[in-house]
């Protein structure tokens, strides 16, 4: 029987995944491509038929000579010629070689140079084309442009990446556009991130009428409220870990994960004073479940003897701790991404995704949690690092960061 598509939820991937133009045949209509997974046990890799199609391999090669100037982002996230690449091959004297290969770009370079009163907003600086930003807090930056060459490594990086987390399109964009520059960002960026076959398989659609429970009022500050809970892992790691204590932050979102064999009142007590306390000082409150690894003597005399004092939510209300709750959730499906042929191996990924979301712009408060926390920007691994240092004094730090 047909149903209407908001009230058709099945899953419905041929008719809605996106595909390029080059997979289009002559008649107009898109070619198929069958895909069978296996799910019989949790280490069995799925296995794909694939087709290319006359078109597809006519664009295929003419993608790779170095002088196309019709240069587009595939738009399948599997990059497995990019893996032999080395991840951190983006230096500037690259993005300069590439455009001088793109046609398109060296002719522009050509006319910024003969005319720049013509381009305003496009500098060419020792041979490389960089795009004037003018930001909304009345910063300007200069951002390299990004050859079509480098778009789809630029992407696997920023989105692939265990240290990107394959997060969503607003953080992937956000990651993205602090560093480069190129046309119609946030159209590739969306294409390539909605044609991910681990994001389509692993995200879970939240859509659900607000409720009644009113919000509580931020702190004053950052490193006083938090916010602490456990995660059980569906299998035992190769480690020899099943539990993921988990520490939030109210007011940055900030997140400090730590994965454990098991889940005591003295795991929970030994990270909230090593990762917590002496390290960013005492907090004000401590909001956790009443399980009975957080509600027992060891805890209660710590956060006594630090001046915390300890909040419990509702019984079977796991709401009135959800901002906790929630990233439990994210950071499940994040890890699914990146262990789903080999579940044991999900706590070496856990340090990557945790600081890929404490490295990207939260929807929430539109702050980056590191930023909020630390009252800097944290410095990504994928770009080239400065050739000029630039010492201050402490004094003048402190100055510059208040």
């Amino acid at each position: 029987t047909y149903k209407r598509g908001r009230c058709n939820c099945d899953a419905d991937l041929l008719s809605r995944f996106p595909y390029d133009e080059s997979d289009i045949d002559d008649n107009g209509h898109p070619h198929r491509v069958r895909c069978f997974t296996s799910t019989l046990t949790s280490s069995t890799q799925p296995i794909q038929l694939n087709v290319i199609t006359r078109s597809k391999s006519k664009a295929i090669q003419q993608s790779s000579s170095p002088t196309s100037p019709s240069a587009t982002v595939p738009l399948s996230s599997d990059s497995s010629t990019i893996h032999h690449r080395s991840i951190f091959d983006l230096y500037i004297d690259r993005i300069r070689i590439e455009q001088m290969k793109d046609v398109n770009l060296s002719n522009r370079i050509k006319s910024i140079l003969a005319q720049p009163d013509q381009y305003p907003h496009e500098i060419v600086d020792d041979g490389i084309l960089y795009k004037v930003i003018n930001r909304i807090d009345g910063s300007i930056i200069q951002l390299p442009w990004l050859p079509a060459s480098l778009i789809p490594e630029v992407l696997f990086l920023f989105h692939d990446h265990p240290m990107s987390g394959h997060f969503g399109v607003t953080r992937t964009f956000h990651k993205v556009r602090e560093q480069f520059f190129f046309p119609r960002m946030y159209d590739h960026i969306k294409r390539y991130v909605r044609s991910c076959s681990a994001c389509a398989q692993f995200n879970v659609q939240r859509q659900k009428k607000p409720g009644f429970l009113q919000c509580e009022l931020p702190p004053d500050g950052v490193f006083e409220i938090m916010q602490m809970d456990f995660w059980k892992a569906p299998v035992r790691s190769s480690n020899g870990n099943q539990y993921v204590l988990i520490i939030t932050d109210r007011l940055s979102k900030f997140v400090f994960a730590r994965a454990l064999p098991s889940a005591t009142a003295a795991a929970a007590a030994e990270m909230l004073l090593e990762d917590i306390i002496l390290k960013h000082g005492s907090i004000r409150y401590l909001q956790s479940d009443q399980g009975s690894h957080f509600r027992n003597g060891l805890l209660s005399a710590i956060t006594a003897l630090t001046g915390c004092q300890q909040v419990f939510s509702i019984p079977y209300h796991p709401m009135s701790n959800g901002q906790v709750e929630r990233f439990n959730s994210t950071f499940c499906d994040q890890l699914k991404k990146y262990c789903h042929h080999n579940l044991t191996e999900w706590d070496n990924y856990l340090s990557a995704v945790v600081w890929a979301y404490n490295s990207t712009v939260h929807s929430t408060t539109q702050f980056i949690p590191y930023e909020l926390a630390f009252n800097r920007r944290p410095l990504s691994p994928f770009v080239s690092t400065p050739t000029a240092i630039k010492l201050m004094k402490p004094h003048d730090y402190w100055e510059k960061a208040n």
